[in-house]
């Protein structure tokens, strides 16, 4: 009985559950039914669909109302139906994301399990489950977040899509909206772009190429790669990614295992095709941006996985008023540059202009630039002018237009000093005939209905380019990448040589391992040996002083004193320091490493082999640093600096000899060239001689023979019948000369003293019975000038102080640090290596090679980066995003928003201390007086804001002073110029460099062409620097940079100029503005105020200035020897 009724319980609980199965099933049909098949809504209609592909993303600047630019417009897209699609490529694409794509509804329960599983084994999401319908449907309707809800509604989306659309509607759709490069989206673009070709010719390869990078097309792209590694990485990246497309479709037997061997082993055929779209290197670069992982990691957080249909909103930080005047001055200003070096021929410039593209003329707008033709010309002294049609449109380039290019025109043909005529005007209007194709920058529009409908400068299109850059407190405010400012971002991806904008990272290593601004560096041509290597560094102007102060080697740009201040960077570092930093660079013995693997380490990979020659080196070091000091202390100051001057030599001779036989050889490959650049190069190599020949072993070796023959004279004198031709050879080597205004003793070739040599007269009176004395001076060999340079008893001295530290090193291990810090090769290496380190913790990515003319910028870096680096240097710190502190990403997105308006993501300041403000304030210092005295007087009172005071009134001009570095490469391929305007303090009149701006321009030939003819030479601050006044004193203007200015605190001004606040703690130092040496004017004696003078952290006494030294290095954190490559002596930009 209890069986049956439980067996009734059992019958009646299927029969419910039937019934309930059976009622959710219907229901569920119904809902189907109804809300999938019946009522999907209107978005699920085909023309809906197409209209959803055309989403917009806006990108705006930092006002977040004026539009900078649109990601994906319909005019950015090349629609491709689904009959024009390759086979090959809807294969390619199932296979690799969908392989069950024509046989399920819309989702793939399998796939989806199959991915829960390998997620849960790996911990973490690495396989996705959704199908090309899901992932289709979540890109046309914008799924937002990983919610349940929001899977919920892609699962019923995908479920009416594939209800109103066939499979292969759905295939057209996600092809059409995939993200390629720039602001292109589509199969058409990515055809175009990546094998610049149309669909139809693609082949199985570059199929499977576009399918397999459909999801991140930036990750498998070497076509945006900047450098050759990270180029071949990308390849090699989606060469794997494109195998694993092919071994699907063979796995599913699309293709056969011959052609995947086969067409594994082939290489992708990249070729870059010219998109029909424009690129405005900015969106390109916010583009970059959001490719980046920090932006990836917060689309991924909010379910967008394409940006191409996201419809975000970005907010940048670039600012419209800066950005616009940004790009008009390097225009005009390259136009000028252009006219200075190629003058203005009409058969050259014609040439040139019928190779631009004959565009639509879009409409005419005033501060825009425009390809016209000249229809009449007119030359009636300041009245003339030129006709021009542009379009349908009649325009004047009247006197002061035709001016603006006869300026420089006049300077090409007559050089630099000349200045523009009535004549030059004429002769440019004689290269202009009726028709030609001439190109003009709109300065006025006039009214519609007049018979003019503008006013017009002549200009040049320049071949020329350029960038500029503008940044406050790491964010990016203008940037602007070539003349035209499209395709390539030179600001951003060109590399560069700066030139001696590299200086000032040199100058802040020194301040930080203890130099002085005010240190004397020797400012004169030597010679500098390094690893076996000799480099001879140039001046690149003309120089008096000998010496000058650290701060005047960055003042003037000594090339001479910044390298001798390299070489010795470490000098004056203890035995401790040197060693902390040796650590830094990655020079120093490891915790854990023996004697025997550092000493491998330092011989086999970094070059430093210690001999019984270097040792003997080291030796000498010690005397004459000994021998210097008790010729100070003797009064002997001349001869104490001599002697500190003196190389050993070790290998001057030998490479003296291959320098005379290299110019027997030059000389003759010279003989058809012009008596200037024969007599320059002569000129060259009889200064390399004369220094080789100033060295210790030579010395030493004229000494040793002096002295024996002066033992032979004393003999032959007392001899009845002396050998008179040795005789008289001998006395020729002995000659009577000056020095400090006394007669003296010389030993060497008289004919090179320009001596008469010591007759036999002479010669009897001073060795006869040993007499030693000469018209009243008596004379031991001690007192003979070797060369009339140093005295015998010096170089004795010395060779015996050499001999007796040599005896002290030999019994010491060679690769210990005591020892080994006094290696001149691993001290400038430890150095060299360090000042690598440095750029790299202020913001230069680039790998830099470490040599010794790093100071004169033969690195080639792109100009972000070495802003990025200046920024450090004026401020001491580095910006970076709180939300990602690892992240060394440039500033420029502030916010984005979703499509609904809910912010996604705002940019959180935060700041990384990478100098104190010690180091900061003495770089600082260096650059404001390039500008007060050096090679930036250029911009001096040249950037000044106006204020209103009054309405009616006359505007104030406040005068605001700026600071910053030129750079000049070699050869005159690059003009640069850095510098910063200081900003406000919040709510006063005063100035600070904590809210500064800074503005970076280059121009140049992308080939490096040499900016020079025979009249003008554009350097640093001939061609960058005017850039770079013009867009200062449009910062200045901005209402970004006046927004916390009340014009009412400049009211009762007594002058119409600002001034930065003295640095805290720092003495103001009177210096010369030849070399920047202190000079002696303490304050307390009055006297007028010096011409020039510096802010240090010095101190004054009775005997002068006594710097006080620092040693603040980089908190170690790490090592850079792992990424450096090995250094040499010199590079391309040095001999």
């Amino acid at each position: 009985m209890c069986c049956l009724w439980r067996s009734k319980w059992i019958r009646a609980g299927l029969i419910l559950a039937g019934v309930f199965v059976l009622t959710a099933g219907a229901a569920l049909a119904w809902a189907y039914w109804y809300y999938v098949v019946k009522h999907p809504g209107e978005e699920f209609s085909r023309q809906a669909i197409l209209g959803s592909l055309s989403v917009e993303t806006p990108v705006y600047y930092d006002d977040q109302k004026s539009l900078m630019g649109v990601f994906f417009e319909n005019e950015h897209r090349m629609y491709v139906p689904y009959d024009q699609i390759p086979t090959d490529l809807v294969n390619a694409l199932v296979a690799a994301e969908d392989k069950n794509f024509f046989h399920h509804f819309g989702i793939d329960p399998l796939s989806i399990l199959r991915a829960s599983v390998v997620n849960l084994r790996a911990g973490k999401v690495v396989q996705g489950g959704s199908t090309l319908s899901q992932q289709t449907a979540k890109n046309l309707f914008k799924r937002t977040g990983r919610t349940f809800p929001a899977k919920l509604k892609e699962f019923v989306q995908t479920l009416r899509l594939e209800a109103h659309h066939s499979k292969q509607d759905i295939i057209e759709y996600f092809v059409n909206q995939f993200f390629v490069s720039g602001t292109g989206r589509g199969l058409g673009i990515a055809a175009k772009y990546f094998f610049d070709k149309p669909v139809r010719d693609l082949n199985l390869l570059e199929c499977a190429f576009i399918a397999g990078s459909v999801r991140a097309p930036n990750r498998y792209n070497p076509l945006i790669q900047t450098s050759a590694e990270k180029r071949r990485e990308t390849q090699e990246r989606a060469r794997r990614r494109t195998n694993y497309v092919l071994r699907q479709m063979a796995k599913l037997k699309m293709i056969t295992p011959v052609m995947y061997a086969e067409l594994a082993a082939a290489p992708i055929p990249f070729q870059k095709g010219k998109v029909y779209y424009q690129l405005d290197v900015v969106m390109d670069f916010v583009r970059d941006q959001l490719q980046g992982e920090k932006f990836e990691q917060v689309m991924a957080r909010e379910g967008i996985s394409n940006i191409a249909t996201s419809g975000i909103k970005i907010t940048t930080s670039v600012n419209r008023q800066i950005q616009e005047a940004s790009v008009l001055s390097l225009h005009k200003n390259l136009s000028t540059i252009e006219t200075l070096l190629s003058g203005y021929s009409r058969k050259e410039v014609l040439e040139r202009y019928a190779k631009e593209e004959e565009l639509n003329v879009p409409q005419l707008k005033r501060g825009a630039f425009f390809f016209g033709k000249a229809e009449e010309k007119k030359v009636e002294g300041e009245h003339s002018y030129l006709t021009v049609r542009i379009g349908d449109s009649a325009g004047r380039v009247d006197y002061a237009g035709l001016m603006r290019l006869a300026e420089p025109y006049a300077k090409a043909k007559k050089g630099a000093w000349a200045q523009a005529s009535l004549a030059d005007v004429q002769a440019l209007l004689n290269e202009i005939e009726t028709g030609d194709r001439v190109y003009v920058f709109i300065r006025e529009m006039h009214p519609p209905g007049e018979s003019e409908q503008f006013l017009a400068d002549l200009e040049q299109k320049p071949r020329v380019e350029g960038a500029v850059l503008v940044m406050n407190r790491g964010k990016i405010l203008a940037m602007v990448g070539g003349s035209e400012n499209i395709f390539f971002n030179r600001a951003a991806s060109a590399q560069r040589q700066l030139g001696s904008i590299f200086k000032p990272l040199v100058y802040t290593a020194a301040v930080q391992l203890g130099w002085s601004l005010l240190d004397a560096l020797e400012n004169r041509r030597d010679v500098f040996q390094f690893q076996d290597q000799f480099y001879f560094p140039r001046p690149d102007h003309e120089s008096k002083q000998d010496q000058v102060s650290l701060a005047w080697a960055g003042v003037k740009s000594e090339n001479l004193a910044s390298v001798w201040l390299l070489y010795h960077l470490c000098d004056r570092l203890s035995l401790s320091q040197f060693q902390d930093v040796a650590r830094q660079a990655g020079l120093a013995p490891g915790p854990d490493e023996g004697y025997y693997a550092f000493r491998t380490r330092m011989r086999d990979k970094w070059g430093i082999v210690v001999t019984g020659d270097t040792l003997r080196e080291i030796a000498f070091q010690t005397a004459q640093q000994e021998i210097a000091t008790d010729l100070i202390f003797e009064g002997r100051s001349e001869e104490a600096e001599l002697v500190q001057s003196l190389k050993y030599g070790r290998g001057f001779d030998d490479y003296r000899e291959a320098l005379s036989k290299q110019r027997k050889k030059l000389t003759a490959d010279l003989a058809e060239q012009g008596e200037s650049l024969r007599e320059k190069t002569a000129r060259e190599y009889d200064i390399k001689n004369s220094i080789l020949l100033k060295h210790f072993l030579r010395y030493e070796r004229l000494n040793t023979a002096m002295l024996a023959d002066w033992a032979y004279l004393t003999d032959a004198f007392r001899s009845s019948y002396p050998d008179a031709g040795m005789l008289f050879a001998v006395l020729n080597r002995f000659s009577l000369g000056f020095r400090d205004g006394r007669e003296v003793l010389i030993y060497g070739d008289a004919a090179a003293q320009n001596n008469a040599p010591l007759t036999y007269v002479q010669a009897y009176r001073l060795f006869a019975e040993n007499a030693g004395s000469l018209d009243s001076t008596t004379y031991r060999s001690d007192d003979v000038w070797i060369e009339g340079l140093i005295r015998s008893s010096v170089l004795t001295t010395l060779s015996t102080l050499l001999n007796q530290e040599l005896a002290r090193l030999r019994g010491a291990a060679p690769y210990e640090m005591t020892t080994l810090s006094r290696v001149r090769d691993y001290r400038v290496l430890v150095g060299l290596l360090y000042v690598v380190r440095l750029c790299q913790a202020m913001g230069i990515e680039t790998p830099l090679d470490p040599v010794l003319s790093f100071p004169l910028g033969p690195n080639a870096v792109n100009l972000l980066e070495m802003s990025n680096a200046y920024s450090t240097l004026m401020e001491g710190k580095r910006y970076g995003d709180g939300q990602s502190a690892s992240s060394r990403s440039p500033l420029i997105i502030d916010s984005i928003a979703d499509a609904t308006g809910k912010e996604i993501y705002r940019f959180v300041p935060q700041d990384t201390h990478v100098l104190n403000n010690h180091t900061a304030g003495m770089i600082t210092e260096i650059l404001r007086n390039v500008v007060q005295h050096g090679t930036g007087n250029k911009a001096r009172e040249t950037v000044a804001m106006e204020l209103k005071l009054s309405e009616g009134g006359a505007p104030l001009r406040v005068t605001i002073p700026t600071l910053g570095k030129t750079g000049t490469a070699n050869e005159y391929s690059n003009s640069s110029y850095i510098g910063v305007v200081p900003g406000f303090v919040k709510g006063k009149p005063d100035l600070t460099l904590e809210n500064a701006f800074l503005i970076a321009v280059y121009v140049g030939f992308d080939d490096n062409t040499p900016m020079e003819n025979g009249a003008v030479r554009i350097f640093g601050a001939s061609g960058a620097l005017p850039v770079w006044i013009d867009v200062a004193n449009a910062v200045v203007a901005s209402e970004l940079y006046q927004r916390t200015v009340d014009p009412v605190d400049f009211a009762f001004m007594t002058e119409s100029s600002l001034s930065l606040p003295p640095i805290q703690g720092c003495a103001r130092v009177p210096v010369s503005t030849k070399n920047g040496l202190a000079e002696s004017w303490p304050r307390s004696l009055g006297g007028a105020e010096p011409e020039a003078f510096l802010y240090s952290y010095d101190d004054w006494e009775r005997e002068g200035f006594q710097p006080r030294r620092f040693f603040t290095p980089l908190k170690e954190q790490g090592t850079a020897a792992a990424v450096l490559t090995t250094p040499t002596a010199a590079s391309a930009t040095g001999e």
